[in-house]
């Protein structure tokens, strides 16, 4: 084969491997030299991207719920009021089992009621929801619901009821609407329904200790105080208390009395 002709082959091999090369380059993905120069950096992934983070120390903000679930409930106290006017009131109240005031479900019981328009009947200084007497008096917390119904007639203006809820040391209504205080006692002064918070202290101990919501005489009731300038008060019979038997079981109930014809009041406790 002459010089000329073989020379003529290569080139042309060459040529053809070339155009193969360019062909892998364009369908392989392969950079070509004019993006080569340097390195380029990826398009950021979406989870490389910058988010807000939550900050390691952020404190959880609590539930505003006060604190009671089904079958927790250790008494019932209920009567019927007849006003002198005619008029007639039922009126009842259900207390739940407390729990530590430093709880789960006691900080969700006091963040419910500084998110409400609560109010307290007695002392300042001994007022539930400030955490630093609660610390001090190893306070356990109990949601006491109440509601007064109109069996017949209205409630007269000026006619008011009172409501005597155990312990007495500090008690918050959720919302001081429809209720009155006097000399540290709620009343109630009309139809309607609604809560309170009461404590128990363990005087003994700086830990809480729910089971001993009655390690002391507790009184529950209804009253009928005289308002200066009206008739009408209402006077009640037919008061009963039921203890359930969760109540029974608590720790420091030894002995109870039950309320009598003409005296709307039980006692619970040592």
């Amino acid at each position: 084969m002459s010089r000329i002709k073989l020379t003529a082959m290569v080139g042309a091999a060459t040529a053809i491997a070339l155009a193969l090369s360019l062909a892998a380059c364009a369908t392989g993905g392969h950079p070509s030299a004019a993006h080569t120069a340097g390195p380029h950096p990826a398009a950021p992934h979406a989870s490389d991207r910058a988010t807000p983070r939550a900050s390691a120390s952020a404190t959880p903000v609590p539930v505003a719920r006060l604190s009671t679930e089904p079958g927790d409930e250790l008494l019932t106290f209920s009567g019927t009021g007849r006003s002198t006017d005619g008029s007639s009131v039922a009126i009842s109240f259900t207390l739940h089992a407390p729990v530590a005031w430093n709880s789960a479900a006691g900080t969700s019981t006091l963040a419910a009621l500084s998110a409400g328009g609560s109010a307290q009947a007695a002392i300042p200084a001994q007022d539930l929801r400030d955490t630093t007497w609660d610390a001090a008096k190893a306070v356990s917390l109990a949601v006491v619901d109440y509601s007064a119904t109109m069996v017949s007639g209205r409630w007269r203006p000026g006619e008011r009821v009172e409501i005597d809820l155990g312990h007495g040391s500090s008690e918050v209504a959720a919302t001081s609407t429809g209720l009155a205080v006097e000399n540290g006692w709620w009343l109630l002064t009309g139809p309607g329904s609604g809560h309170f918070v009461v404590a128990f202290e363990n005087d003994p101990s700086s830990t809480p200790d729910p089971s001993k919501w009655a390690n002391g005489l507790e009184i529950y009731g209804l009253g009928d105080p005289q308002v200066s300038g009206t008739a009408a008060s209402y006077q009640f019979q037919n008061c009963r208390m039921d203890l359930t038997t969760l109540g029974r079981g608590a720790e420091g109930v030894s002995d109870w009395f039950m309320p009598t014809a003409s005296y709307c009041f039980a006692g619970i406790g040592d």
